[in-house]
């Protein structure tokens, strides 16, 4: 399989985890939470590509496999900490500017 099959396959899965996820759940559905949960579905099954490069000699089928894994599971484990990481970068991103406003 070449590799852009191998990334867009990985998207798919990824996005439709998560069309899955929110079309099953009582969030109101908006053209923002739609495209959010989107990306962050297709960011977190192309997160497995790093298995590929740990270890190049992984078959597509295990990564395809691990990115339903984490398209199913992942995104309800990782919320929080992806969350508070994300805020965290931002504060001290953030933050240094303010810092550097003030000298």
């Amino acid at each position: 399989m070449s590799s852009a099959t191998l990334i867009a396959l990985l998207v798919a899965i990824g996005v439709a985890g998560e069309l899955y996820r929110l079309l099953n759940s009582d969030e109101k559905l908006t053209p923002r939470v739609l495209v959010s949960r989107c990306l962050l579905g297709a960011l977190a099954s192309l997160a497995v590509l790093a298995a590929r490069a740990h270890k190049p000699d992984v078959e597509d089928v295990t990564l395809v496999g691990l990115a339903s894994l984490v398209a199913v599971l992942g995104y309800s484990f990782l919320e929080e900490p992806i969350k508070a990481g994300v805020r965290g970068l931002f504060k001290r991103l953030f933050d240094g500017s303010k810092r550097d406003d003030t000298e």
